[in-house]
């Protein structure tokens, strides 16, 4: 592919990301994707989620090349059974191999984190674990 088509390509694909705020009962929230909106409003309609915020914290971890990165995650979910940190991941990007190394570093340094994947049902997306 050359380079001319790879950058259309990327700014389509950047151009159909769905991003924006949302105000729900668990919080006003920013996504940056179509299924983080969809797990903001999972969240919102569980009446076992108590708030949902944008993580503040980041985790350092080794990528897979070896590079020191810091990795911002996506949320931070609290129940009356505690607080998490959640990735919320597509099926495709589930897949990278540096996502089971934020989760290890995550857990290393003390926090429960968890990868929620999304996977598109019908008209809606339904979350689990990887």
């Amino acid at each position: 592919m050359n380079e001319q088509v790879t950058q259309a390509f990327r700014s389509a694909a950047y151009r159909n990301t769905k991003r924006g705020t949302v105000t729900t009962r668990v919080g006003h929230l920013r996504y940056d994707s179509s299924i983080e909106l969809a797990f903001i409003e999972k969240c919102a309609a569980d009446s076992d989620v108590l708030s949902l915020t944008r993580c503040a914290h980041v985790i350092q971890y080794v990528d897979h090349l070896g590079h020191t990165r810091n990795h911002h995650p996506d949320f931070t979910m609290t129940t009356a059974a505690g607080t998490c940190i959640c990735e919320v991941k597509s099926i495709w990007t589930v897949k990278h191999p540096d996502v089971a190394l934020k989760e290890a570093a995550a857990r290393e340094q003390g926090h429960d984190y968890r990868v929620m994947l999304g996977h598109k049902v019908g008209n809606g997306v339904e979350f689990g674990p990887p």
